[in-house]
């Protein structure tokens, strides 16, 4: 089959396998946002939420869609809210998604018609008959607890890191030993393994062992931390080393408003009674454009143990640059790092210098994406106390395995030799594995499924999104004809962006909302807005231009907005939005743009 053809059909496949609910039954809805889908605010009376319901049914009801496709359209978009209409209206299932969201909801409405009166939906809606909310909220987390809807905060997550040194120096292989091994040998040992669950929202514990051989010695060390959340954006952190050298420590994260996160940490210093203070900052700077870090460690007797600064650009169309200086952090207290996109979103480079009293180090690696979850990196380090180390990494979500291969000292022969080969086995190793994941047949692979399916899920939603705008179109264009003879809201210009990323016209969308002169939309996601997309969603199989493709994957992604350029009364104003905010036009803190008949 061809490649497209093929990777198309699994999509389909196992998208339309994942819609399907317990009962056969397409669950399309599992994800919206009921509020959203009837443009009704958090606290809206079942009056407001009946109201909106009977606009919508006008609008999209099927049986005023001519057949053919725009019935099917309105269709699917009557059920959808019909859905948030049914679940609004009914106390139990708006308090059920208030508190824990659809998935929740899709439970409780399994015992909706059951007559047992101790089943699930009977014995919160006799909870809520008594007037006794909080008895039902309880009652519902319990429940949800036992169902596994709340494992998110009970799930075990275990890293392990393993890595095995290895040398050639003492072999035939590119090394200038007189044995006849023609693979590298072992050196030593690591494996380090933590895990964390955490048996409420606000608490999490951290239990950790390491393991170590380096040159027939062995070291084993443990350890254990204890977190605790008391509010949203502050952490409190109690951990403890045990190893040969016991270290105790007690440390608290903070997430300001204006997403600066400090971490100031106290820690004991083994065989002695002072204690080492340390505080680190992370914030970005220059409208989200560098991320700036400092850190600085004090003992109790103020003497300084390290300090670092570091700054990253986060740059979308250039490399991510990254200047840290230090001492007491590690041997090379200035380091320079370039990170880049190579080819779309699934390789990577990154070259590095450092620089320090014990010489110098440089570093390149090629990183590549070889299924949906997992990356293997090849590179190459030159060190002067180390000389010249080839380094392998394979990650799969939280496992990682290194294998670095330390290939030559700096004072053997053909030593620059040795670097130009391994340069070059590196690039060329890393295009034939590139060769081979592009091939069809990595489409089959277990890992890529989801992958697809979520690319997949995103241009299908934004295809039913599309499908929505087509059937409001009419409704907009005589709103906007009512307005303009009455001289009220008209949106000339409606905007859903993503700073250096994707922008949707929702001019035809807010046109649909306006009533009387006036626009309301309530506060949260306006992704889950009729005709409305999220401009979030990964797009790993959008293919860059190749004048971009040195393009950042890495910078965070910036939070959607909405601008809006709309007429009211005799003039004509703009406002910009954040995502998650309230919009009510006609706004004080629009910013006047001219008169109506002139802009």
């Amino acid at each position: 089959l061809p490649k497209n053809s093929l990777k198309n059909d699994i999509c389909f496949f196992f998208t339309k396998v994942s819609e399907m609910n317990e009962d056969g039954e397409i669950a399309s809805t599992v994800h919206m946002d009921p509020y959203a889908v009837l443009n009704v605010d958090r606290d809206a009376s079942e009056l407001q939420i009946q109201s909106s319901y009977k606009n919508l049914s006008r609008t999209f009801h099927p049986d005023k869609q001519p057949p053919g496709e725009s019935r099917e359209a309105a269709q699917e978009v009557f059920v959808l809210f019909k859905n948030a209409q049914e679940i609004l209206t009914d106390p139990v299932l708006r308090q059920v998604y208030d508190d824990h969201g659809n998935e929740a909801v899709r439970i409780v409405k399994m015992s909706i018609h059951s007559t047992d009166p101790d089943a699930l939906y009977p014995m919160l809606l006799k909870y809520h008959q008594l007037n006794k909310r909080k008895k039902a909220r309880d009652y519902i987390q319990k429940s949800l607890e036992t169902s596994g809807i709340e494992r998110s905060d009970h799930k075990l997550q275990v890293q392990t890191t393993i890595e095995l040194p290895c040398s050639t120096e003492s072999t035939v292989f590119l090394g200038e030993g007189s044995e006849t091994m023609n693979i590298p040998e072992l050196s030593g040992a690591s494996i380090s393994v933590s895990s964390t669950t955490s048996s409420t929202s606000k608490w999490d514990m951290t239990v950790g062992v390491s393991n170590e051989i380096d040159k027939g010695k062995g070291r084993s060390s443990g350890s254990i931390g204890i977190g605790y959340k008391p509010q949203q954006g502050t952490q409190i952190r109690a951990n403890a080393d045990l190893s040969d050298l016991t270290r105790f420590s007690l440390g608290t994260t903070r997430t300001l408003a204006n997403h600066t996160i400090v971490t100031a940490t106290a820690r004991s210093i083994p065989n002695s009674r002072k204690v080492a203070l340390s505080l680190i900052s992370h914030r970005n700077l220059w409208r989200n454009q560098l991320r700036g870090t400092w850190a600085l460690g004090l003992g109790s007797d103020l003497s300084m143990h390290y300090s670092l600064l570091s700054f990253t650009t986060l740059w979308a169309d250039y490399p991510a640059i990254t200047t840290k200086i230090n001492l007491g952090v590690n041997p090379f207290p200035i380091k320079l790092s370039a990170k880049h996109n190579l080819d779309g979103d699934t390789h990577t480079g990154l070259i590095s210098f450092g620089w320090g009293p014990s010489g110098i180090e440089l570093k390149a690696v090629l990183s590549r994406a070889i299924t949906a979850y997992a990356n293997l990196s090849l590179g190459i380090k030159h060190a002067t106390h180390n000389g010249l180390t080839w380094l392998i990494q394979l990650e799969r979500g939280t496992f990682t395995f290194r294998v670095p291969i330390s290939i030559s000292t700096i004072m053997s022969p053909a030593y620059l030799e040795k670097i130009l080969y391994m340069s070059f086995l590196t690039y060329l190793l890393d295009n034939v594995i590139g060769e081979m994941v592009s091939d069809t047949s990595k489409f089959l692979r277990e890992d890529n499924i989801e992958n697809m399916t979520t690319n997949f899920d995103f241009h299908k939603t934004q295809d039913f999104a599309e499908q929505q705008v087509e059937l409001m179109k009419a409704t907009a264009k005589l709103n906007m004809e009512r307005e303009e003879q009455a001289n009220g809201l008209v949106i000339y210009q409606a905007r859903y962006f993503v700073e250096q990323g994707l922008s949707v016209d929702v001019s035809t969308q807010l046109q649909f909302w306006v009533r009387n002169g006036v626009l309301q939309l309530p506060a949260g996601s306006k992704s889950h807005l009729m005709g409305f997309y999220s401009l979030l969603e990964p797009r790993a199989k959008i293919k860059k231009p190749w004048w971009n493709k040195w393009a950042n994957s890495k910078n965070i992604p910036s939070v959607p907005q909405l601008c809006v350029r709309y007429a009211s009364g005799d003039s004509t104003f703009e406002i910009t939005i954040q995502d998650t905010d309230a919009l009510f036009l006609p706004n004080d803190a629009a910013v006047v743009l001219g008169k109506r008949d002139r802009v």
